[in-house]
């Protein structure tokens, strides 16, 4: 929802799902999800015999709504209708997300090189996490980097979200890495990231 001198709604598609081009992990296309026929969104609005409305989110693959309904008021001349979901006043209530660990795993060196991974748990948030960033450094440089979409779009209810990821990074040569990891909400919002040293022997 956006609010400036009118009201916009944006909403999930009901079929074929899309979202914009963040080159994350596993995805079918440069912007579809390769489930992105297995879920299904859109809005339910009712007007009362005032002009007052109410927007509810609708997840259709889980027959259950999301969040709660929006409710703006009937339009007035001091244009007040239009203050609730202001994009400024949303922006400047949102609060960034936070993650707590992460685990590293190093498996057994072949051929000079050993094949790594991390786990960390999903990040929490006034709303919900949008993505998350793993980066790999080796003398200060970025030598990975993987963005992954959390599973928001999958869920009604962001208690029903992962509960936690598990990123394969590859294989590295010898030397000393650190991995970090930070989530982001959507509106760009970024967590405190959690990071950890690693030293391939």
């Amino acid at each position: 929802i956006w609010q400036g001198k009118f009201t916009a709604l944006g909403t999930g598609s009901n079929r074929y799902m899309a979202i914009e081009a963040g080159k994350y992990e596993g995805m079918a296309g440069n912007t579809v999800m390769r489930d992105s026929n297995e879920f299904s969104q859109g809005m339910l609005l009712q007007f009362d015999k005032s002009g007052n409305l109410r927007i509810t989110k609708m997840d259709f693959y889980h027959e259950d709504s999301i969040a709660d309904p929006w409710v703006i008021n009937a339009p007035c001349k001091d244009a007040s209708h239009l203050k609730t979901y202001s994009h400024l006043r949303r922006k400047g209530l949102n609060q960034a997300p936070k993650l707590s660990s992460l685990n590293l795993t190093v498996g057994d060196k072949e051929d000079g090189v050993c094949p790594i991974s991390v786990e960390f748990a999903a990040g929490t948030d006034d709303e919900f996490v949008h993505h998350y960033i793993v980066i790999v450094k080796h003398i200060r440089k970025v030598v990975i980097q993987k963005n992954i979409l959390s599973d928001f779009y999958r869920h009604a209810k962001t208690s029903d979200m992962k509960a936690s990821y598990k990123v394969d990074l590859g294989k590295l040569a010898p030397g000393k890495y650190e991995v970090y990891v930070c989530a982001y909400d959507s509106w760009g919002a970024a967590a405190a990231p959690v990071g950890q040293e690693i030293v391939i022997d």
